[in-house]
């Protein structure tokens, strides 16, 4: 969590209050770790003028964000509320693909067929602990 004092109307409760950081993806998944901000904007007349592929941006100018991708977006409450109720099951989702093709790092293969099953796509935990799923 970032100490900046970012103050903002949140996203989902519509109070104007100190934001907090917001991980997107969660942290937990993987976005703990420095990244590259770069626009779609700029990144498009990169594109056009060049044969570089979209994932060859290293040497791109871009903001540099230390906690990972995000920003400020949420009053600590809805942060709080929303990551209880989503990043369980996402962090499950994320991990559990990931450990799969871990097994693949290293082999060549044209395309490889992954079935997932028992994927619950928008589980919502409410506040009396009741989890609905969608």
């Amino acid at each position: 969590m970032s100490s900046r004092n970012v103050k903002g109307e949140c996203k989902i409760c519509g109070k104007l209050e100190k934001l907090t950081f917001e991980h997107v993806p969660p942290k937990i998944t993987f976005n703990s770790r420095a990244v590259k901000t770069i626009t779609g904007e700029a990144l498009m007349k990169l594109m056009g003028k060049s044969e570089r592929l979209p994932w060859e941006w290293n040497d791109l100018k871009g903001k540099i964000n230390q906690m990972g991708r995000g920003g400020y977006f949420l009053c600590e409450e809805c942060n709080s509320k929303t990551g209880s109720w989503y990043v369980p099951y996402y962090s499950r989702f994320i991990h559990g693909f990931h450990d799969v093709l871990m097994q693949f790092k290293e082999k060549e293969y044209g395309a490889i067929h992954i079935f997932a099953k028992d994927i619950q796509p928008l589980p919502i935990k409410t506040d009396n602990g009741d989890v609905m799923r969608y």
